[in-house]
């Protein structure tokens, strides 16, 4: 969880504490000693000291990546990474982001449903299963004749 206040930024407070096990991980009162203040409610448990590296910064120093490069991949993966699920982006927003739009191979097109869960998944799904129906009865018959008698032969030399 430290790594991830470390390169998102602070937890919300109000997210900090609504969690079952928010008390394992985050301070839920406020502390009383005077070095202790700036630790304030809601921040991470036995953690002293923070380092703060942007995710830009991480895919440059640590991942090679070109300062261009880590800039185009750092705005289109920060929305997926909002804390607050309401704030987050949506499949269909980060299809619309400008990184995807100018790939070489751009992604399908999702489909929505009426209650707005996305489908994509689902058709692709209906779409293997479509490729292996069952062959109608005759041209099974076919096959199964053909493979016997090529079978027949073969016992027969």
């Amino acid at each position: 969880m430290a790594q991830i206040v470390e390169l998102l930024g602070k937890y919300p407070k109000k997210l900090a504490l609504s969690g079952d096990f928010s008390s394992q991980i985050f301070n839920s009162r406020a502390p009383t000693c005077q070095p202790c203040l700036s630790r304030g409610t809601g921040e991470l448990r036995n953690i002293t000291k923070l380092r703060y590296w942007s995710l830009r910064d991480v895919l440059v120093q640590k991942y090679s990546f070109s300062k261009q490069d880590a800039t185009e991949v750092a705005s289109f993966l920060l929305p997926m990474l909002e804390y607050d699920p309401r704030k987050r982006a949506t499949p269909q927003q980060m299809l619309a982001h400008a990184w995807i739009a100018k790939s070489e191979h751009p992604p399908p097109p999702l489909h929505s449903s009426p209650n707005g869960v996305v489908t994509a998944a689902r058709e692709r799904r209906k779409s293997r299963r479509t490729s292996l129906a069952p062959v109608s009865p005759s041209v099974a018959a076919s096959a199964s004749t053909t493979s016997t008698t090529h079978v027949q032969k073969s016992v027969a030399q």
